[in-house]
């Protein structure tokens, strides 16, 4: 009987894919092109893979405080700035794309755009430390053509800066969203199966669809927070995972490579749950902080961006600098894993992402009957496994090297390893980078042991 429904499953899948293929499954379902990334020239390096933070409590705004953002391994930092703060993150070695500082950033409606439009080359302030600004949070698609006009003006108007536009995830409302669309009775009889029988995804694949249509930026930025928590009858402690977060990174990632944009994902490294309140799980363990940044990379991510650093939403203490100033769990799980992933930053740069696909998927939360965009077959590699898998494939830009990100998806729940045996047909040497540590392998195959919610990235030569 088992056998029987595992068989049933996978031909509704199968029949899924064909369905979905034959529907225009592609992320460009609404009127207009979508543009091509003008892929412009900027003031700090966005070819390999960036580590960001989001928020700064300007309380702990001092050297001291400050020093501990690049000694965490992070980059640059999304927060608000006056010139006492950028030139403390510029003597220690931090950007920041700076809320406030030349426009008043917006948050949902972009009608403020007034302070934007007086940018000009002579009243622009500049700043060493200063690698952009942020121009709106989250907005509704009614404003993307005025932020694609804002984004014009202001390309135009500096130089090597970069204005950030923050999307919302896939599990936004219809009216943060912008939109809300009527799906077709014949896509509707395949429901559950089909994207197009979930409304929330076709209007989120709508949502992204108008913004590649409308807005000229070399990225796409989304924050989700997949990791959650929730009481048992009995009053345990469960772990469990947002159910659509793979569906949600395969959509921007497609968008992406449709539009030869980068992928910048805000990851959740806080909670608002303690001792069994609210939903949002605290992520002060190096294994929560890896398992989000792999399966972003897996789609492509070209930045990581912890949320929160210092101050913004949820429980203070969860951050990784607590209210009066402290570093936390959480700011050691993202420093421990910062640094493995800066082990392999800049090979990572060398290479365009493919496609993810999932390998035992029926057995992990995060894809269960989920959709992802087909990865063409001469990029994959042949993967042996009983255990659920994501498996993100890559491209090298200047030559005909692959590289692969492969992730343990057993929920954490579980708490279990995966055993895997990898090979990349045509290879003559792997390079696996495993918890900052690069292996070098002869030949095309080897047999990895990921820890539970551990990623690992390898290229093929």
């Amino acid at each position: 009987m088992l056998l029987f429904w595992k068989k049933l499953i996978a031909f509704l899948m199968a029949l899924t894919v064909f369905l979905s293929a034959q529907l225009g499954t592609a992320v460009g379902v609404t009127e207009g092109e979508a543009i091509e990334a003008t892929r412009r020239d900027y003031c700090y390096d966005n070819e390999r893979l960036l580590i960001g933070g989001y928020n700064y409590d300007h309380r702990h705004a001092d050297n001291e405080h400050v020093a501990w953002v690049n000694e965490a391994g992070i980059d640059f930092l999304i927060a608000w700035a006056n010139d006492n703060f950028l030139d403390l993150c510029h003597a220690n070695g931090v950007g920041v794309i700076a809320k406030g500082y030349n426009a008043p950033a917006m948050y949902w409606d972009a009608g403020n755009t007034a302070p934007w439009y007086a940018i000009s080359p002579d009243t622009y302030k500049d700043h060493p430390a200063l690698w952009g600004d942020d121009l709106i949070d989250e907005p509704t698609a009614a404003g993307f053509a005025s932020l694609g006009q804002v984004v014009n003006h202001y390309y135009a108007n500096t130089a090597g800066k970069l204005p950030l536009i923050n999307l919302f995830p896939l599990y936004a409302n219809s009216q943060q969203l912008g939109n809300s669309p009527e799906i077709e009775w014949y896509k509707k009889l395949f429901l559950p199966l089909s994207d197009f029988s979930n409304d929330s995804i076709d209007r989120y694949k709508r949502h992204v669809s108008d913004y590649i249509n409308k807005i000229d930026t070399d990225y796409i930025s989304v924050d989700i927070y997949p990791l959650r928590v929730e009481r048992t009858k009995t009053g345990e402690r469960k772990l469990i995972t947002y159910d659509m977060w793979l569906r949600n990174l395969d959509i921007l990632a497609e968008a992406c490579r449709e539009t030869n944009r980068d992928l910048w994902v805000i990851t959740q490294a806080a909670g608002d749950e303690i001792d069994g309140e609210g939903s949002m799980r605290y992520c002060d363990t190096p294994e929560d902080i890896r398992w989000q940044a792999f399966v972003s990379l897996a789609f492509g991510a070209k930045a990581i961006i912890h949320a929160c650093y210092d101050s913004g939403w949820w429980d203070r203490g969860s951050h990784l600098i607590d209210g009066a100033g402290n570093r936390t769990d959480t700011y050691y799980a993202a420093k421990t894993v910062n640094f493995e992933l800066k082990a392999f930053a800049d090979v990572y740069g060398k290479y365009n992402n493919q496609g993810a696909f999932m390998h035992n998927g029926l057995m992990s939360r995060a894809n269960i009957l989920r959709f992802l965009m087909p990865v063409k077959e001469e990029f994959k590699p042949e993967i042996k496994s009983f255990s659920p898998l994501l498996v993100g494939c890559f491209e090298g830009k200047d030559d005909d090297s692959k590289a692969y990100c492969v992730v343990n998806m057993w929920e954490p729940e579980t708490g279990k390893k995966a055993c895997v045996q990898f090979s990349a047909e045509g290879a003559e040497q792997l390079t696996v980078y495993q918890k900052g540590v690069p292996a070098v392998i002869d030949g095309n195959k080897c047999n990895l042991l990921l820890d539970n919610r551990e990623g690992v990235f390898i290229t093929a030569e």
